[in-house]
């Protein structure tokens, strides 16, 4: 497999273009054209092989509250079945002597509140979660964002290093990468306004636009170079090749169309046509990465759970779906406990304050209308309570639809384990209230008058 560095200035179609080829253009106006997952419809991946084709945007979003070991052992977990869960922790241990990250495990994630792992490292986590899908196809879009140059070319080679371990291929957008950086890469795309101005091997391309006539300035990087030509004001012409020279992403995409390595993406083409009609062609050996597409769906299926459909895109069944997001409600919780210590404060202050507010009401009729407001105010504190859960739900979507598109879990799974573990804090900050309220407020204590029968 090959790992595919895509090249243009912000705005050029870098971002749709990766999103298109990982089926995640539902929001777009209309598609043209087709995609081919070496046998497999856009369609067909997205309902039964969602994890196959992964799309990870820019911003890493992960549960500040969780470890790295408990964020990775969720994703790993989530693709794992049960028969084959003893594997784990070895998956773990090699992960982080291959990505640097042994160190880190028992480290918070963090974010911009919480101190956590560098951003570097919040890259390689992300780089971990995308090889738990299993995917065959890793999109990466701005990848480098927020990093510096080392941290930069430190996760350009645990890509790398994830290309050519797992097959992978991966496709990333860079921006002012370094040479050292773009040696890593085996080919290249350049794009202006969605048109394509080059497609070819990386170690190429810098001589292909000086064949057409541009300069690359001295102590500019070969990447910094294929952008400045999109750009009128930043590129260079060799001399005596100023009007001669193709402009603009039309004139380029013209010529690159006329050229050799058009005519190498054509022979490429022509050569993986005849392979769909005839199963082979000698330019795809038989150890290729050009298996055919019932060996690719009877790998997936046995790797499910066997309480799982095959038509499913998810590997382990709904109920362990639900337990190991309980599992991880629990984590966060364990994580990050000033929140809870805070409700826990609040319960026993607002009991101490309603239960003053209504100290020792007669237990005639004349406490009726007192008792009532009891009621009101314990009901009303109480839902209040709850309304910090929104924010928690709030941030988490993000990525609750990120591990939906990598079929880690469903949202309904996510549901149900919130509310389960809802009921029991919530079940928790009652006892602590009404413990304190009840009897300061002068309820009645007596164990008989919540009997239903009575001896008549």
């Amino acid at each position: 497999m090959k790992l595919y560095s895509v090249l243009g200035r912000p705005g050029a179609g870098c971002s749709t273009f990766l999103r298109t080829i990982a089926g995640h253009h539902s929001s777009f106006l209309g598609v043209t054209g087709s995609i081919d997952y070496s046998g497999l419809s856009p369609d067909e991946v997205r309902k039964h092989y969602r994890g196959a084709v992964a799309y990870v945007p820019e911003d890493d979003v992960h549960f500040p509250t969780l470890t790295v070991r408990q964020t990775l052992e969720f994703a790993l977990q989530s693709k794992t079945p049960k028969r084959y869960r003893e594997r784990i922790p070895r998956y773990l241990e090699i992960y982080g002597r291959v990505f640097g990250m042994s160190h880190t495990m028992n480290t918070l994630v963090g974010n911009e509140y919480i101190r956590g792992v560098s951003g570097g490292e919040r890259k390689r986590i992300s780089i971990i979660e995308s090889l738990a899908t299993d995917s065959s196809v890793a999109c990466w879009d701005n990848s480098t964002r927020g990093l510096d140059a080392s941290s930069a070319l430190d996760y350009a080679r645990s890509l790398r290093i994830m290309t050519d371990t797992c097959g992978k291929a991966t496709l990333l957008t860079l921006y002012q990468a370094s040479d050292a950086i773009y040696e890593l890469v085996d080919k290249v795309l350049l794009i202006d306004e969605g048109r394509m101005l080059y497609q070819g091997p990386a170690n190429e391309a810098k001589r292909y636009f000086e064949d057409l006539g541009y300069e690359c300035a001295d102590m500019q990087t070969t990447s910094d170079f294929l952008t400045s030509i999109t750009l009128p004001e930043r590129r260079r012409f060799r001399a005596g090749w100023e009007h001669r020279a193709p402009k603009g992403p039309i004139e380029l995409e013209a010529a690159f169309r006329q050229s050799a390595a058009f005519s190498k993406i054509e022979t490429d083409v022509e050569s993986y046509e005849d392979q769909k009609l005839t199963g082979r062609s000698s330019a795809y050996p038989a150890d290729s990465e050009c298996d055919s597409v019932e060996v690719f769906k009877n790998t997936v299926h046995s790797d499910k759970s066997r309480f799982v459909s095959s038509k499913s895109p998810y590997t382990i069944s709904l109920f362990r779906q639900v337990v190991l997001c309980a599992k991880r409600q629990m984590w966060q919780l364990k994580g990050h406990l000033g929140p809870l210590y805070v409700k826990l404060i609040s319960c026993v202050v607002y009991g101490l304050l309603i239960g003053s507010m209504f100290y020792d009401q007669p237990q005639t009729t004349e406490g009726m209308y007192s008792r009532g407001g009891v009621l009101f105010y314990s009901s009303i504190l109480l839902a209040w309570l709850q309304m910090s859960e929104l924010e928690e739900a709030m941030q988490g979507r993000d990525i609750l639809s990120r591990q939906k598109k990598f079929a880690f879990v469903r949202p309904s799974a996510v549901c149900l384990a919130r509310v389960l573990s809802d009921m029991v804090i919530t079940a928790v900050l009652t006892f602590l209230y009404l413990i304190v309220m009840y009897f300061l407020s002068g309820l009645r204590s007596d164990v008989s008058n919540f009997r239903i029968l009575q001896e008549v």
